[in-house]
């Protein structure tokens, strides 16, 4: 019976380096750090907070009793998805503290591998969304952060 050979530790080449270097950047650059690749190519997908996203619908935009400042405020699916992929999860506190909250709103569903949800997005960049055994998700965009004010004690 013959000795197997001992097994031997490959080194991968520089280029395959590179190369596995390559294509985990441009996976991270897609949702991180570069953005428009995901935009350009068109083929990219953000993970969001509670997975990737199949579709979204739109179901119903609103206001509060500032009607004329929200005239504008009409999210499309395509900006629904980019305020998720952008979102992070909040605290209650978090949201009292750090965004304002915003009179204007939409509304819709959307589906995941998982489930079916509610979303709700405001136009100050806060939203949440709500699976069917009503547990709910606070999201906001860290982009629409403000900073605590200073009252001076």
């Amino acid at each position: 019976m013959e000795a197997a050979a001992p097994a031997r530790h490959v080194i991968p080449s520089m280029a395959a380096r590179r190369h596995r270097l390559r294509r985990a950047l441009t996976a991270l650059s897609a949702c991180a750090i570069l953005p428009a690749v995901a935009l350009v190519s068109g083929t990219a997908r953000c993970a969001t907070p509670i997975g990737e996203i199949g579709w979204i619908e739109v179901r119903a935009t609103g206001q509060g009793p500032e009607a004329e400042a929200c005239s504008r405020f009409r999210p499309d699916a395509a900006q629904v998805r980019e305020f998720l992929e952008r979102a992070i999860v909040i605290s209650g506190r978090q949201e009292h503290d750090f965004f304002n909250h915003g009179p204007c709103w939409a509304r819709g569903t959307l589906t995941n591998a998982f489930d079916h949800w509610e979303w709700e997005m405001r136009d100050m960049g806060t939203g949440l969304v709500r699976a069917t055994n009503g547990e709910v998700i606070l999201l906001g965009d860290p982009a629409m952060r403000v900073a605590l004010e200073d009252d001076g004690s």
